[in-house]
């Protein structure tokens, strides 16, 4: 009771009670035992047969004690060991009760025998000695050829062939018969085993950590000894992986010392490192979702199955979800034949019956089969091996490759049951690692390394006594197996079971013929892998075995290798396809155009301390790779609030909630952002959701638009900002669960279009009736456009081709179906995006035969309850139609999605400017032809506004102005100006751009003014991107400049005198071969 509760209250008041002695006593006892123990250093203990005909064998584990000191010192860990020995005449009971006895108890520490003279309660502190080892040893082992391991390989053929067929039959029968138990009770039930019981008994422990050699060595000698004993030529030591390669290390270095032990690497342990590789395995493949959604796994429980952290978890979990994805591939083939499931049924049931009246089978005994069921088997077998080879596709491939997986070990059989053996070193875990255990120990001894050493000490003769009591009473369970057969566990099992399949089921089954068979997905997401990952995990197994072969190979080519890491494999799976967030910094920026600034800077500087240089020339070049007034150093476009110019506008109209709408109008992506934080777990309810939102208002015509993605388009540059991605996506049924991040989500447009054409498919269910009741729902796809409505108690759904155009986003399906508004109708917009007010607005003059409003994020009131919306009819009359039409263009100059902004110049200055001067107004309004570049005095009124936005007045050359911006901020007025004076904060973002680059960000501003000004017509795309300031490379990119960026050679922008000019021959060929030196060093 000590050992058990380490509570002292508890003993006194057993004691109180007469049932137990007092605790002064049984620390007396415990402390006397410590002492026999230390003095009986026997090495074979009681129980165990020292003599020839016996097979015995050790193990040997670290076991932790006391690891909670106050000081984080002394903390105590032991190693202990077990050793199991065989009956060689077949006896299978041994004397359990010996076992809990030992010679140490007749023992005591008075060397004349006549016992201490005075009672002992405290124990002395002793130290064992361990001999040190000094070698540094390294393993030089040399392993059998690759040849002679395929030959073992082969000759195991036959027994594999076996030990699978019995597989496939326990899986047809699990997925047909109720009463069937998982795989270990199945072969308990079906399988006979005649090796021998074990008897275990508990070694010596020795307290110090066997994470050193000197105590490896130990280890090693007591085996030898244990040998020599017991009059056997070998022995076998078990050991975890790290400790077992330091004693292969001293294995070697000691030769022929222990020759005669064979150390062997803990299956056990072997099989947690088996769990890790599976964990990386499947890792975000959608698994441990399913497990989660299916409620056998805890969700903060998920790290540790797959880091393998709890034996017990992975052991249950990754057969029930192997078993799963098995029945489900088996149900995929059988659906693929002409046997019904009730012939199926009976063939099963009448096999299990058969098994159960006959003997039962050896391991090696092949299982004799009807015909029509030997057939059927037969047909599976060659349909798993097409799935192997990926003949039923990838996603297929890749989770019946995990259902594969095979485990088996070496082990001690403790029980008479079949299928009852167990790992040695897991047997070591489950007893002496396991009997006596006692959590509260720890604190007691904390402060005090003699009770610590008590503890440690008296560990095996405590173990064995509580092992004793517990068998006595019926508390131990060493079998395993009979636990399995279990009703209870069986019933618990196939329930999990069930679980696991319809979990898979509601999201994404693999097997499924439907699905991609040149993609891998994800099962719980339906998110697909790139081609890197899918390659990686469909050839695991192939890379693996070769590597093994390699190994051996090497090893027995060269014996050093064996001690030598293995090279790290890069992992690429789900896991590693992950989106990682990329954070770039201004500062990063500016530092790179500093750097760039200076090396210009510097060599005209260096130029003009000899020569006349003509700066203002040397301004019309960008002198930068990309203009830094549009561009930044990593080639990206710079960027400015759009929504700005929407709240400039807002003012100017009356803010109000709109009544009596006929028509509503959704942006669909828009929308789905905005729900996007409180939105359904599967897409059925998602679907519903959305339906029950938009059907919520008093508009009887509803019109969801989504984005078409083409490519190449002039979004591409800034969808590439975004970070938007195009991973294949599937949605297999309505039950899927959508992903966690489902805002993250909309960034891949494969899963964009997965979800709307869900939509398109669900919304025609007749169960939506009630929701859609009277109203009118149309939804566009790609380049149709559903319509839903209810008739007769039904959901009709029509399609229609909407455009037979490409366009280039929602925004020109939105303004079509504008335009096939019935006149006089009241329509509400709803899109978050300004260009959509500002596209609206152009084209007003020809949709004055409605009115609209328009709801967006820069209409929400501060409580986000309720949204106002602008009356955009009123607003364009208050506006001018002149104004109207000019705001395209003014808003693609600016800066938008497709078109750079200028640096820190934003929306507001530039639209007081532009808002003042009609002549800007009409110029850019009538930007609709790449043309007009040709046209000098529209240009000349364009570089007119670009100068008025960085302050320089009457002026119609940008690269004037940019000069005149120079002289300004560097001149000096007069000799005793200060040398710093007015140049703070100045560098070349501060200037507008030069001509060459200015050209290509007009010709970009008249493709969008163009495409906007006719969004309302069927094709309103009338130029193209690549004749108006786009390049096509991989995806469509804005066009910084065409030309040089800087003078092509010096003379280019030197003014030279007339002596210079006579001087210049002469030293052309030196100053060439200067320049190209500093060239080269640059």
């Amino acid at each position: 009771m000590k050992s058990l509760t380490n509570s002292r209250q508890v003993i006194t008041i057993l004691n109180r009670y007469g049932h137990t002695i007092g605790y002064n006593l049984a620390e007396e006892l415990e402390t006397e035992m410590t002492y026999t123990s230390i003095q009986d250093n026997k090495v074979i203990p009681k129980g165990i047969i020292a003599a020839n005909g016996h097979s015995t064998h050790v193990a040997f584990d670290n076991f932790d004690r006391f690891v909670d000191t106050t000081s984080g010192k002394d903390t105590m860990h032991d190693t202990v060991g077990i050793i199991y020995q065989f009956s060689s005449n077949g006896a299978d009971n041994f004397d359990d009760g010996a076992a809990t006895t030992s010679s140490a108890l007749e023992v005591n520490d008075n060397e004349n025998g006549e016992g201490p003279t005075r009672k002992r309660r405290r124990f002395s502190e002793i130290s064992r000695e361990i001999r040190p080892y000094y070698s540094k040893p390294k393993a030089s082992m040399q392993l059998i050829t690759v040849d002679s391991f395929t030959n073992t390989m082969n000759l195991c053929k036959a027994a594999a062939k076996i030990a699978i067929d019995k597989d496939l039959l326990w899986i047809m029968s699990l997925s047909r018969i109720d009463s069937v138990p998982m795989w270990l009770g199945y072969n308990c039930m079906i399988s006979s085993d005649h090796s021998e019981k074990q008897k275990i008994e508990y070694l010596s422990p020795i307290n110090s950590s066997p994470t050193s050699y000197a105590i490896v060595n130990e280890t090693l000698n007591m085996a030898k000894e244990i040998a020599e004993k017991c009059q056997q030529p070998e022995i076998i030591v078990t050991y975890d992986l790290a400790i077992a390669k330091m004693a292969m290390q001293i294995q070697e270095q000691e030769k022929p010392l222990y020759n005669n032990i064979f150390v062997n690497l803990g299956a056990f342990h072997i099989e947690m490192a088996f769990f890790k590789a599976i964990g990386k395995y499947i890792d975000c493949s959608g698994l441990v979702e399913v497990l989660v959604q299916a409620e056998v796994l805890a969700g903060g429980s998920t790290n540790s199955f797959l880091d393998s952290k709890h034996f017990n978890r992975c052991k249950r979990l990754h057969p029930l979800t192997a078993a799963a994805l098995q029945i489900l591939h088996f149900e995929q083939y059988l659906s693929t034949t002409n046997v019904t499931p009730e012939a199926m049924d009976e063939l099963l049931q009448t096999q299990i019956q058969n098994a159960s009246n006959q003997a039962a089978y050896d391991v090696n005994e092949t299982i004799e089969l009807p015909d029509l069921l030997s057939r059927i088997m037969n047909g599976y077998k060659e349909f798993c091996n097409q799935t192997l080879i990926g003949a039923h596709g990838k996603t297929a491939q890749f989770y019946y490759q995990y259902s594969e997986f095979r485990r088996g070990a070496f082990g001690i059989r403790r029980t008479a049951a079949n299928f009852s053996r167990s790992p040695v070193d897991l047997t070591l875990e489950q007893t002496i690692n396991a009997d006596a255990s006692n959590q509260l120990a720890d604190n007691l001894a904390a402060d005090s390394i003699s009770a610590r050493q008590r503890w440690a000490l008296s560990h095996s003769m405590r173990t064995k006594i509580l092992t004793s009591i517990k068998q006595n009473i019926g508390l131990t369970q060493k079998d395993d197996t009979s636990h399995s057969l279990q009703q209870s566990k069986i019933k618990k099992d196939k329930k999990n079971l069930n679980s696991i399949i319809e979990a898979i089921k509601c999201t994404m089954n693999p097997f499924d013929d439907t699905i991609d068979k040149d993609i891998l997905f994800n099962i719980s997401t339906g998110k697909a892998t790139s081609k890197e990952v899918a390659d990686f995990l469909l050839n695991v197994k192939t890379a693996g075995y070769q590597q093994k072969l390699n190994f051996i190979s090497e090893c027995s080519s060269t014996p050093a290798r064996f001690d030598k890491p293995v090279k790290r494999n890069k992992i690429y799976n789900f896991a590693s396809q992950c989106m990682t967030k990329v954070l770039s910094t201004k500062d990063k920026n500016k530092k790179v155009l500093l750097k760039m600034e200076r090396d210009v800077f510097g060599r005209l500087l260096a130029i003009s301390l000899n020569k006349k240089i003509n700066f203002e020339y040397c301004l019309t070049f960008p002198l930068a790779p990309l203009p830094p007034a549009l561009f930044s150093c990593t080639g990206e476009m710079l960027k400015t609030t759009k929504s700005t110019l929407a709240k400039i506008l807002k003012p100017k109209t009356e803010m109000v909630q709109p009544t009596h709408i006929n028509v509503e109008i959704i942006d669909g992506f828009y929308y789905l952002h905005l729900i996007g934080s409180s939105i359904a777990q599967t897409f059925d309810k998602i679907a519903e959701s959305i339906l029950i939102k938009i059907c919520s208002t008093n508009a009887t015509e509803i019109h969801l638009i989504f984005d078409r993605y083409l490519s190449p388009s002039i979004k591409d540059s800034e969808r590439e900002s975004r970070k938007e991605f195009n991973i294949p996506y599937n949605i297999s049924g309505p039950q899927q669960t959508r992903p966690k991040n489902f805002l993250q989500s909309l960034k891949n447009y494969r899963f964009k279009e997965a979800l709307v054409q869900f939509l398109a498919d669900y919304w025609e269910n007749d169960r939506l009736t009630t929701i859609i009741q009277n109203k009118k729902i149309f939804l566009t796809v790609d380049h149709q456009c559903y319509s839903y409505e209810v008739q007769e108690n039904s959901v009709k759904k029509l399609k229609k081709l909407i455009m037979n155009v490409i366009t280039k986003r929602q925004i020109q399906g939105l303004f079509f179906m504008l335009l096939k508004a019935k006149p006089g109708s009241r329509i509400l917009i709803k899109a978050s995006d300004t260009d959509v007010l500002i596209i609206l607005l152009g084209n007003i003059h020809k949709l004055m035969e409605s009115e609209f409003w328009l709801a967006s994020s820069a209409t929400k009131k501060s409580n986000n309850q309720s949204v106002d919306c602008i009356n955009c009819t009123d607003l364009a009359l208050k506006l001018g139609i002149k104004l109207c039409q000019s705001l395209p263009a003014f808003h693609a100059f600016t800066g938008c999605d497709y078109t750079a902004a200028f640096y820190n110049k934003g929306k507001v200055k530039p639209f007081q400017l532009f808002l003042k001067n009609e002549k800007y107004q009409t110029v850019f309004a009538s930007l609709t032809d790449a043309a007009d570049i040709f046209i000098d005095e529209k240009m000349k009124i364009v570089q007119e506004f670009t100068a008025s936005m960085y302050g320089i007045q009457n002026c119609t050359n940008v690269n004037d102005a940019r000069y005149r911006i120079f002289m300004k901020n560097y001149s000096a007025k007069e000799d005793s100006e200060q040398f710093l004076k007015k140049i703070k904060g100045f560098d070349s973002n501060s200037i507008p751009p030069c001509w060459i680059s200015l050209i290509q960000k007009i010709l970009q501003t008249v493709f969008i003014n163009s495409m906007w000004l006719n969004a309302t017509d069927p094709i309103c795309v009338k130029l193209q991107p690549e004749n108006c300031g786009w390049f096509l490379d991989e995806y469509l990119k804005p066009v910084g400049f065409i030309g040089d960026h800087t003078p092509l050679e010096i003379e280019d922008i030197v003014e030279r005198t007339e002596t210079e000019s006579d001087d210049a021959e002469d030293s052309e060929v030196e100053d060439h071969s200067y320049m190209s030196d500093d060239s080269e060093r640059e």
